[in-house]
């Protein structure tokens, strides 16, 4: 690491150098850890509502307003690409001069080509893995860049027939796996995104069909569930009662869904 490198990544840090700077003027780790994931959620819930929208366009600056929306409350840089190299254990992400172009692959080669909503569920795991991978390889972020990186897949998966379920794996799993698809060496930039087939094949559910009121059906079953109830509204014994869940598909075109995803 050169001198400057050195600077900069001590920049980033309070001077006792093992807690990020913050807005919170948190100066412990485990605070600040707990903090950030506290204020993360409160942000990913408003996505998951809908009350904030973030355009999907799929670029660099798709992946940029995921991190400035989750982490604003936490860091002055929230939003930014590093311009520190860092790794883990053994391994290193992309250097920073390199980051741009990777992002720009993924976009150009990995999701603007493919036709998402009639794509098979065994392709869709592939591809959704390469795009994780190439994507965490880059690392664009200082912090923050495995809850981006999800919102940024259930945004891609949204085109398709598919929702990512990420309660299906747990945080050691996915670690492993996300390691494991690394590039042994940065500069060869070999991602194995095999690695990560499994882990997303857990996770990836199909999408289910919306479903609206139907007045008319309504109406049926509630007086059809009063033909069946006493007086005082018990049920009269021996009879069926009607499912009051009862709905019926909305009729949608391809890829359309109304639920939710939820983040980690």
């Amino acid at each position: 690491m050169t001198d400057d490198e050195a600077r900069r990544e001590k920049a980033y840090f309070w001077e006792s150098g093992n807690c990020l700077r913050n807005k919170l003027g948190i100066k412990s780790r485990i605070q600040l850890e707990e903090a950030e994931y506290r204020l993360r959620t409160a942000r990913q819930a408003q996505l998951d509502s809908g009350e904030v929208e973030i355009p999907r366009t799929f670029d660099q600056a798709h992946l940029r307003a995921i991190h400035r929306h989750l982490l604003q409350d936490v860091y002055d840089w929230a939003g930014e690409f590093r311009d520190v190299v860092f790794g883990k254990q053994e391994k290193f992400f992309a250097y920073p001069e390199h980051v741009d172009e990777l992002l720009d692959t993924v976009r150009e080669r990995m999701i603007e080509p493919r036709e998402w909503s009639t794509v098979p569920r065994s392709e869709f795991v592939q591809d959704i893995a390469k795009i994780y991978c190439h994507q965490n390889f880059a690392h664009p972020f200082r912090e923050g860049n495995g809850a981006t990186s999800k919102v940024f897949l259930a945004h891609v998966a949204e085109m398709s027939r598919y929702r990512l379920d990420f309660d299906r794996v747990d945080k050691a799993e996915w670690n492993a796996a996300a390691y494991a698809a690394l590039p042994h060496d940065p500069f060869d930039g070999i991602v194995r995104e095999q690695e990560m087939y499994d882990v997303f094949d857990k996770l990836t559910v199909d999408r289910e069909p919306a479903v609206v009121a139907d007045p008319d059906l309504a109406n049926a079953i509630r007086l059809q569930t009063t033909a069946y109830t006493r007086p005082d509204g018990s049920p009269l014994t021996g009879t069926v009662q009607p499912d009051a869940t009862t709905a019926r598909p909305a009729q949608h075109g391809p890829g359309s869904d109304v639920s939710t995803e939820r983040g980690s």
